[in-house]
């Protein structure tokens, strides 16, 4: 009985050692590009009334074109400039967060990553999308309708990142981190499923 037993243990640890493996991770496996519909005033007057809508397109310093929009309200004297998270695009997550915005009485820019929503896809490493931040804050700011005098960046998760290097880099009139990632370790944790935890190393 004793020897059936060690049989069947040692079969059980074989499996669970053989499904184990090691596996690099980069900063390019973070990102989790979401192709969709480029925000469009349809959408903005069924998920944020209020607000007017202008279509926003950017290029990047290294040539990618990033498509979002400006949604302004009469009286505003501040613009919020808004990093969504993750899996996040201006279309779903960012009227979510502009309608939230509403009341405030505030503008609300909204552009999708690239490779996110309506952006063109493009290299993506933590270095292009911090850059890519500040080319957007840098395109409104130029504006004279943008809000540029009082541009408050706002970062959700992934986007806290963004939005933090942008106020580091740009005179912001504020930033706001919702939901920001402490560490390194602690952000790519949240980017693991349960089950894959006890198996990875950062």
């Amino acid at each position: 009985m004793r020897a059936w037993l060690n049989v069947v243990l040692a079969a059980i640890s074989a499996a669970v050692v053989s499904g184990c493996m090691t596996r690099s991770l980069t900063e390019a496996d973070m990102f989790r590009p979401r192709p969709g519909p480029a925000l469009a005033a349809e959408g903005v007057a069924a998920q944020a009334a209020g607000y007017a809508f202008e279509p926003l397109t950017i290029r990047t310093r290294d040539g990618v074109l990033l498509r979002g929009g400006l949604l302004t309200q009469p009286g505003a004297e501040v613009t919020v400039l808004y990093f969504g998270g993750n899996i996040a695009t201006a279309a779903r997550t960012g009227l979510r967060t502009a309608a939230r915005l509403a009341p405030l009485g505030v503008n609300v820019a909204l552009v999708d990553y690239r490779g996110y929503g309506g952006s063109d896809l493009g290299p993506m490493s933590a270095e292009t999308f911090l850059a890519d931040g500040l080319s957007v804050f840098d395109a409104l700011a130029a504006r004279a309708d943008g809000g540029g005098s009082a541009l408050v960046v706002h970062g959700h998760s992934m986007g806290s990142l963004v939005a933090g290097h942008v106020a580091a880099e740009r005179a912001a009139a504020g930033v706001v981190l919702e939901s920001s990632a402490t560490t390194t370790e602690d952000f790519v944790g949240t980017q693991l499923p349960w089950f894959a935890r006890p198996f990875i190393r950062i």
